[in-house]
């Protein structure tokens, strides 16, 4: 069976297709329904090891300093806190 969804985002507008399977997935992962999908959603990510973003974000974390002209991002947040929490366990 394949499903259809339709994505608006502040840039453009989408159409994805995909399975029932992929649907059930993405709930267990984000512990949400497809309904819930409607109301909107963010999924904020990490930046890999080896980029740049990783590594201002291992400064920040190290440091506390974060560059004045870089623009500090959700996902940078979200990187922050992986950084952390990573150091916590080891």
């Amino acid at each position: 069976m394949e499903l259809t969804i339709r994505v608006k985002t502040a840039d453009d507008d989408y159409t994805v297709s995909t399975t029932l399977f992929n649907i059930v997935q993405l709930e267990r992962k984000y512990k949400t329904t497809a309904s819930a999908l409607q109301t909107g959603v963010s999924v904020a990510g990490t930046y890999r090891r080896g980029t740049v973003s990783r590594a201002l974000a291992e400064v920040l974390a190290n440091t506390g300093y974060w560059p004045s002209d870089i623009p500090f991002t959700y996902n940078d947040l979200t990187t922050v806190l992986d950084v952390i929490n990573e150091s916590r366990r080891n």
